[in-house]
């Protein structure tokens, strides 16, 4: 739920009429809800500019994060029922009041079904919003934005305190060295939730707090590592005109292909794999997930025209005979067969890989 002021909210805003949408007995239409009502509903959640200090600068460095004192969020508490959690009388106080700060807040399930009955409470005439554990305690409409991106801060700063205290561990274990000492002024400068805007990358830096972690590296952070192998090829002339690395986009779209062209354009990712491949590209390599529980290393030499991979939970060369490494390379052999007229020989598991030694370095073994 978008609750950022729009410019084109003003325009909408303009032509909002309250009196012809709240306390008039109509139903919220949540399905196809219009625009005028959506801009007029943004407004009515957003944080006043004098209130959104409460939040945590997303910009705040890493260690300065984790010295901040921010309230609890407990999994479980007693409340009422979501939609007779608001109330039709004005807030007795803001979220500026002396007693609110450290005040828990409701359990994200709740939250959740807060959101949801919003809509029509609002359209019923709801002004504020009752917590049930504090005597006359009725708050503005707007908490429920405070309180849902309060839950999305309190979920980064644990990810945060879990990398934090792995990174106190490895410490204890190995004493400081140039590269932990290296980490903590990254950790000293680097912003604990901005945009990260690298390596093909959409997301926020927090996602880099599962590199300080046992955690089995998610697909983001596997996109970033191939994007930044790519552009490390494309750095080298020699490399770039024969060789090619792609994320994972290539992985599903082979998997939506099927050994026929897909219904409607076909994927960009792969006319420019063959556009390549004919212009003298003889080797691609690309990671893949497998049912989100493992990471596997793939190459495809088309001058060999040879498929092979890499396990790193398998020492000795193999070939899968079923399961989701096989749907792979039958997709990618009926791939190549139709568009490239290449027939590709599958090897298994014979592509040159490091070992895991636990159940989550599969990613970074992948990437090396």
């Amino acid at each position: 739920m978008d609750t950022i002021i729009l410019l084109d909210d003003i325009d909408l805003l303009a032509q909002w009429k309250e009196s012809e949408w709240i306390r008039q007995k109509k139903t919220y239409p949540a399905a196809q809800t219009p625009s005028v009502v959506l801009a007029a509903r943004r407004q009515v959640l957003a944080i006043p500019p004098d209130q959104k200090g409460m939040l945590p600068d997303p910009k705040t460095s890493v260690a300065s994060f984790l010295q901040a004192d921010l309230p609890s969020q407990p999994p479980r508490l007693v409340f009422e029922k979501a939609e007779k959690a608001f109330h039709h009388d004005p807030p007795t106080e803001d979220l500026q009041g002396m007693n609110f700060r450290m005040r828990p807040i409701p359990p994200k399930p709740f939250i959740e079904k807060l959101e949801q009955s919003f809509g029509q409470a609002w359209f019923d005439g709801a002004s504020s919003v009752v917590d049930s554990r504090y005597k006359q305690s009725r708050l503005p409409l707007y908490v429920l934005t405070y309180w849902r991106e309060m839950s999305r801060v309190l979920e980064k700063m644990a990810r945060w305190h879990t990398a934090s205290k792995w990174l106190d561990r490895y410490v204890q274990k190995h004493g400081h060295n140039d590269m932990t000492n290296k980490v903590h002024t990254i950790l000293d400068n680097l912003a604990w939730g901005a945009d990260l805007r690298a390596y093909g990358a959409a997301t926020t830096t927090d996602t880099l707090a599962i590199l300080l972690s046992e955690a089995w590296l998610d697909d983001e952070l596997i996109d970033m590592l191939t994007t930044h192998l790519a552009s490390r090829v494309r750095g080298r002339p020699d490399l770039e005109k024969c060789l090619a690395v792609v994320t994972l986009s290539f992985q599903h779209c082979i998997l939506a292909y099927s050994g026929k062209r897909p219904d409607g354009p076909v994927p960009t990712v792969l006319l420019d794999i063959k556009e390549r491949v004919n212009s003298g590209i003889q080797q691609l390599y690309f990671p893949a997930n497998l049912e989100n529980t493992h990471w596997v290393a793939f190459h495809v030499d088309f001058n060999a025209r040879i498929i092979q991979y890499g396990d790193s939970q398998v020492a000795q060369p193999s070939k899968a005979k079923t399961g989701p490494v096989q749907r792979l390379v039958k997709a990618i052999q009926a791939w190549s067969r139709a568009e490239l007229r290449i027939e590709l020989q599958n090897l298994g598991n014979t592509l040159v890989h490091g070992l895991q030694k636990d159940s989550s370095s599969c990613g970074v073994t992948n990437v090396r």
